[in-house]
């Protein structure tokens, strides 16, 4: 991401409301708690869903129910997916053996970008830098508008197109990693 050195803002920087008290970053995820069914009867109302990526969900979470744990965020951290980055699938046992390579990866990076934008999983940063997941989907299903007024905010100033998908990146990573809607985030959640 571009570092901007030297900046001199044209008017004062206006002082920042007071914010409300925001929840730990580890809380349980909002969905994390739902049963199976319900989870994925919400995966196919997302933007962009179709029978893959909620066939991606749907062996994710059938994966999962094989850990121990009471929520999806627990049996996550339970089959060491939390850390590993781009191995989290193996950590599953498998799920997508005898399955063509190609559907295998596009079904579990649907599915599990689908799980982080219902909030059902909230993944550590490291898993977000290694996992590869699809943030462009993530963003499809989580504060839209939000993303496409960054994005056209960007280009009114004339911001290069790589700092405008930087910025993008690192937001739709905060979002995901601490579940936080648009109007919790502190400054914090960004350092």
């Amino acid at each position: 991401m571009a570092i901007v050195r030297d900046y001199i803002p044209s008017s004062p920087v206006p002082t920042a409301p007071p914010t409300p008290e925001v929840e730990p970053q580890d809380c349980m995820p909002r969905l994390s708690s739902i049963a199976q069914d319900e989870l994925i009867e919400r995966a196919k109302s997302l933007t962009g869903a179709d029978a893959v990526t909620v066939r991606g969900v749907r062996v994710i979470l059938k994966a999962l129910s094989e850990f121990e744990g009471q929520t999806w965020q627990q049996r996550w951290q339970n089959a060491g997916c939390q850390d590993p980055g781009r191995d989290w699938k193996d950590r599953l046992g498998s799920p997508w053996k005898g399955i063509y390579l190609n559907r295998a990866a596009f079904e579990s990076a649907n599915g599990i970008a689908d799980l982080i934008a219902l909030d059902a999983i909230r993944p550590s940063y490291t898993w977000l830098r290694e996992g590869s997941p699809r943030l462009r989907r993530i963003r499809l299903n989580r504060h839209p508008d939000f993303f496409t007024q960054m994005t056209e905010h960007g280009l009114g100033l004339q911001v290069r197109p790589s700092n405008i998908e930087n910025g993008l990146t690192v937001m739709t990573k905060v979002l995901a990693h601490t579940g936080a809607h648009l109007q919790e985030l502190r400054p914090e959640h960004l350092l």
